[in-house]
Protein backbone atom coordinates (compact mmCIF):
# COMPACT_ATOMS: atom_id res chain seq x y z
CA UNK A 1 0.00 0.00 0.00
CA UNK A 2 2.91 2.46 0.91
CA UNK A 3 4.47 1.58 -2.19
CA UNK A 4 0.99 2.68 -4.62
CA UNK A 5 1.46 5.87 -2.43
CA UNK A 6 4.20 6.80 -3.44
CA UNK A 7 4.00 5.71 -7.02
CA UNK A 8 0.84 7.89 -6.97
CA UNK A 9 2.38 10.65 -5.53
CA UNK A 10 5.13 10.95 -7.83
CA UNK A 11 2.64 11.21 -10.71
CA UNK A 12 1.02 13.83 -9.32
CA UNK A 13 4.38 15.92 -8.75
CA UNK A 14 5.12 14.90 -12.17
CA UNK A 15 2.01 16.32 -13.65
CA UNK A 16 1.87 19.21 -11.86
CA UNK A 17 5.58 20.27 -12.79
CA UNK A 18 4.41 19.48 -16.52
CA UNK A 19 1.56 21.72 -16.66
CA UNK A 20 3.33 25.00 -14.88
CA UNK A 21 5.83 24.87 -17.42
CA UNK A 22 3.20 25.37 -20.03
CA UNK A 23 3.42 28.45 -22.37
CA UNK A 24 0.20 30.28 -21.04
CA UNK A 25 0.95 33.98 -20.62
CA UNK A 26 -2.41 35.88 -19.57
CA UNK A 27 -3.15 37.36 -22.73
CA UNK A 28 -5.40 36.12 -25.10
CA UNK A 29 -4.25 34.05 -28.23
CA UNK A 30 -5.14 37.46 -30.56
CA UNK A 31 -3.89 39.95 -28.28
CA UNK A 32 -1.57 42.92 -30.02
CA UNK A 33 -0.94 45.46 -27.55
CA UNK A 34 0.95 47.11 -24.98
CA UNK A 35 3.35 44.61 -22.49
CA UNK A 36 1.60 46.91 -19.44
CA UNK A 37 -1.15 49.30 -18.68
CA UNK A 38 0.13 51.67 -16.93
CA UNK A 39 3.75 53.06 -16.56
CA UNK A 40 5.59 56.17 -14.86
CA UNK A 41 8.24 58.13 -16.21
CA UNK A 42 10.68 61.28 -14.50
CA UNK A 43 11.82 63.75 -16.57
CA UNK A 44 14.60 66.04 -16.24
CA UNK A 45 13.68 69.18 -16.43
CA UNK A 46 16.99 70.83 -17.66
CA UNK A 47 16.22 68.86 -21.43
CA UNK A 48 14.03 69.77 -24.15
CA UNK A 49 13.05 66.63 -25.42
CA UNK A 50 13.77 62.74 -23.74
CA UNK A 51 12.74 59.76 -25.63
CA UNK A 52 12.41 56.04 -24.06
CA UNK A 53 10.75 53.44 -25.89
CA UNK A 54 7.85 51.22 -25.36
CA UNK A 55 7.21 47.67 -25.78
CA UNK A 56 3.84 46.33 -28.22
CA UNK A 57 3.41 42.58 -28.09
CA UNK A 58 1.79 39.94 -29.81
CA UNK A 59 0.25 36.95 -27.63
CA UNK A 60 1.52 34.63 -30.64
CA UNK A 61 3.90 34.14 -33.70
CA UNK A 62 2.44 34.59 -37.01
CA UNK A 63 3.52 34.03 -40.29
CA UNK A 64 3.13 37.67 -41.52
CA UNK A 65 4.18 40.97 -40.36
CA UNK A 66 1.34 42.75 -38.54
CA UNK A 67 0.99 46.38 -38.72
CA UNK A 68 0.26 48.45 -35.39
CA UNK A 69 -1.25 51.88 -35.43
CA UNK A 70 -0.14 53.92 -32.08
CA UNK A 71 -2.01 57.12 -31.59
CA UNK A 72 -0.69 59.54 -28.62
CA UNK A 73 -3.41 61.11 -26.74
CA UNK A 74 -2.48 64.20 -24.92
CA UNK A 75 -4.04 66.70 -22.35
CA UNK A 76 -6.18 69.49 -24.24
CA UNK A 77 -3.99 72.32 -25.84
CA UNK A 78 -0.80 70.63 -24.70
CA UNK A 79 1.73 68.51 -26.58
CA UNK A 80 3.52 66.59 -23.64
CA UNK A 81 4.21 63.54 -26.01
CA UNK A 82 5.12 62.41 -29.36
CA UNK A 83 5.41 58.83 -31.51
CA UNK A 84 8.12 58.41 -33.94
CA UNK A 85 6.09 56.58 -35.97
CA UNK A 86 2.42 56.48 -36.24
CA UNK A 87 3.01 52.65 -37.41
CA UNK A 88 4.83 50.24 -35.88
CA UNK A 89 5.65 46.59 -37.62
CA UNK A 90 5.66 43.82 -35.54
CA UNK A 91 8.10 41.01 -37.93
CA UNK A 92 6.75 37.88 -38.82
CA UNK A 93 7.72 34.68 -36.05
CA UNK A 94 8.12 37.55 -33.70
CA UNK A 95 5.91 38.28 -30.97
CA UNK A 96 7.36 41.98 -30.06
CA UNK A 97 8.41 45.20 -31.36
CA UNK A 98 9.07 48.74 -29.59
CA UNK A 99 8.07 52.25 -30.60
CA UNK A 100 9.99 55.03 -29.66
CA UNK A 101 8.32 57.77 -27.82
CA UNK A 102 9.58 61.22 -27.32
CA UNK A 103 8.30 63.96 -24.27
CA UNK A 104 9.01 67.64 -24.14
CA UNK A 105 9.54 68.31 -20.10
CA UNK A 106 9.45 71.97 -20.46
CA UNK A 107 5.77 71.63 -21.56
CA UNK A 108 5.00 70.14 -18.51
CA UNK A 109 3.66 72.91 -16.08
CA UNK A 110 5.36 72.54 -12.47
CA UNK A 111 4.01 70.66 -9.71
CA UNK A 112 1.58 68.65 -12.25
CA UNK A 113 2.11 65.34 -12.73
CA UNK A 114 -0.47 64.79 -16.04
CA UNK A 115 -0.98 61.34 -17.21
CA UNK A 116 -1.10 60.78 -21.57
CA UNK A 117 -2.68 58.29 -23.00
CA UNK A 118 -1.47 56.06 -25.59
CA UNK A 119 -3.05 53.46 -27.99
CA UNK A 120 -2.47 50.79 -30.11
CA UNK A 121 -3.97 48.51 -32.76
CA UNK A 122 -3.70 46.35 -35.29
CA UNK A 123 -4.06 48.07 -38.45
CA UNK A 124 -6.87 45.29 -40.17
CA UNK A 125 -8.42 44.97 -36.84
CA UNK A 126 -11.44 45.92 -35.85
CA UNK A 127 -11.22 46.03 -32.13
CA UNK A 128 -10.57 48.51 -30.11
CA UNK A 129 -6.80 47.58 -29.29
CA UNK A 130 -4.87 48.53 -25.96
CA UNK A 131 -4.01 51.34 -24.46
CA UNK A 132 -1.37 52.40 -22.40
CA UNK A 133 -1.26 55.36 -19.57
CA UNK A 134 1.73 57.28 -19.01
CA UNK A 135 2.43 59.09 -15.65
CA UNK A 136 5.24 62.11 -16.88
CA UNK A 137 6.71 64.43 -13.93
CA UNK A 138 9.74 66.26 -14.24
CA UNK A 139 12.33 66.48 -11.87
Amino acid sequence: MKKVSMYCTGIFCLLMALTSCSSSNNYPSDYVGFEKSEISRTLNKDKATEEFSVKIIAAEKSDKDREVIVTVMNPPNKVLLTAEKSVVVIPAKKTSAMITLKAYPPRIDEGKKPNVRVNCKLKESTKSGSQLTIHLTKQ
